[in-house]
């Protein structure tokens, strides 16, 4: 993605973002409280307010392609994970005979499997009747209200309640299989959507100079 070539120094923007690696998270302790850190949500933030105020193209630019990122970031359980295990980064787990780690089978392992592509993904997520299809019932449209919110307090607290569940639904064995992926994939799905009519919602109200929640 833009911000991750950002991060890797391969485009001429970097230079306006030399810390950029530390925005894609919020760390918190192991009792799940995050630390008061230049954080993901703080870069949000600032996004917004170059949006809202900046006059300046390129900035405007690079603050859009930022807010786009990290509300994504924001929404992914273990971009909220706890420092001590740099979000699931030293949590050793085996995903379909594969030696791995938890971060990144939450960033795209489990997704990958699925093998949709993006627009297929996508077009699945917009579809409401595949939901049934997992567990729990997610996906009414009254969750789908109350998830998606421009109040980015509110955004990172909603994340914070999956991660929880994220970290307790690892086996013993750490092997991840068929069970752990039906079992998670509504969360995964849920986040996804969740960050899209968010990001919407920020964008509408940024567009129309209206207030955003309380953040």
């Amino acid at each position: 993605s833009w911000a991750k070539c950002i991060d890797n120094k391969c485009s001429d923007y970097q230079q306006l973002w030399s810390d950029s690696p530390s925005w894609h998270f919020v760390d918190v302790t192991d009792g799940f409280k995050p630390f008061d850190d230049i954080n993901a949500k703080v870069r949000i933030q600032q996004a917004i307010d170059i949006l809202r105020y900046s006059e300046n193209k390129l900035t405007r630019k690079s603050a859009l392609s930022w807010l786009l990122h990290l509300v994504s970031d924001i929404n992914q359980p273990l971009h909220t994970g706890r420092r001590s295990d740099i979000g699931g980064n030293t949590i050793s787990v085996t995903f379909f005979s594969s030696k791995t780690n938890l971060h990144s089978v939450w960033d795209s392992k489990i997704i990958k499997h699925s093998s949709l592509s993006y627009k297929e993904y996508s077009n699945f997520l917009s579809t409401s009747n595949n939901y049934i299809t997992y567990p729990i019932g997610y996906f009414s449209d009254k969750n789908q209200e109350i998830l998606a919110t421009d109040d980015l307090q509110k955004m990172l607290n909603n994340t914070i309640k999956e991660t929880k569940i994220v970290y307790a639904g690892v086996p013993e064995d750490k092997n991840l299989g068929f069970d752990y992926v039906y079992q998670t994939a509504p969360i995964i799905s849920k986040q996804l959507l969740t960050a899209g009519v968010s990001l919407a919602i920020i964008l509408n109200k940024i567009a129309d100079n209206s207030d955003l929640g309380q953040n």
